[in-house]
């Protein structure tokens, strides 16, 4: 005897009202054609009934035997068959689950008899076969697959392959060593990324610092010379004295040149006049010599 386990809905969410018990057959019915539709679009019927391409009729085509090929001895497609047993156990879990969810006419959805109901193991194919149905013995090589079925998982089972084991062991060894330097840098990414940082940083400033001085030295420079310019800052000591010892040098040396005799240079070097008129005289002794 079958047991329908019923969870309880969550009493903060409304349930899904619906009016009468053929609302839901509806909905059942239009989500079992929509997944029909769909294994009839990836397992077409078509496909299992047509022929081989290489089939070359020679004699006449009789009509009555072409309308329906492959009725005589056709089987079901067991790939086919099998995803539509996962269907349905699927659509049958998914309705019993939402039974909770579901109120017809004020009343749960799960006492009705679609629900009570124990999930469906067979179905029955599309494709229409006059052959009775023979049932395979089982194989006793399919001993060590499990008893029942998961859906989305295949169970696949190869033999012993020392190379896999091997390859798996040495990528077990690799995630070893990576997770050891990660580790690794871990403990010391932070502190050796945090002295980089501290020296990029005080050279950095160590550079803004220079170049602020430097531009303020600039700046200061400037400022004094254009002080200097225009009468704002006193001389420096003994500016005097050399400006009076430049005059003086300057004074002897016009007064020597000009023929005066001036006291402490000694003997004149000849007025600039007579120096001309030397220089006069040479000129024409020169032209006359041409």
């Amino acid at each position: 005897m079958a047991t329908t386990t019923i969870v309880a809905s969550n009493p903060h969410h409304r349930k899904i009202e619906l009016q009468s018990p053929l609302d839901l057959t509806h909905l059942q019915s239009q989500l079992s054609t929509c997944a029909r539709a769909k294994l009839d679009l990836h397992f077409p019927p078509s496909a299992l009934r047509s022929k081989p391409a290489t089939h070359i009729s020679l004699g006449p085509s009789d009509p009555a035997s072409s309308s329906a090929p492959g009725n005589e001895g056709e089987e079901d497609d067991p790939l086919r068959a099998h995803v539509q047993r996962l269907t349905d156990a699927f659509l049958h879990r998914t309705w019993s689950g939402a039974a909770s969810s579901i109120s017809i006419n004020g009343l749960d959805a799960h006492a009705l008899p679609q629900f009570a109901a124990t999930p469906p193991t067979t179905t029955t194919s599309t494709i229409p076969t006059t052959g009775p149905q023979t049932q395979q013995p089982p194989n006793p090589t399919n001993n060590h697959l499990p008893p029942t079925e998961r859906e989305g998982i295949d169970f696949t089972y190869s033999p012993y392959d020392s190379r896999l084991q091997t390859r798996l062991a040495e990528l077990y060894g690799e995630l070893e060593s990576l997770t050891a330097q990660v580790s690794k840098l871990r403990r010391q990414a932070p502190a050796s990324g945090a002295e980089a940082y501290e020296a990029a940083l005080r050279r950095e400033l160590a550079e803004d610092e220079a170049n602020h001085e430097a531009e303020v030295a600039r700046a200061r420079d400037l400022e004094q010379s254009e002080e200097i310019m225009k009468g704002r800052v006193g001389l420096r000591e003994g500016w005097h004295e050399d400006v009076r010892r430049a005059y003086e040098e300057a004074t002897v040396e016009l007064a020597r040149l000009s023929g005066m005799k001036v006291e402490g240079v000694g003997e004149a070097g000849g007025g600039l006049t007579a120096t001309v008129g030397k220089v006069q005289r040479a000129v024409g002794v020169a032209e006359e010599l041409e």
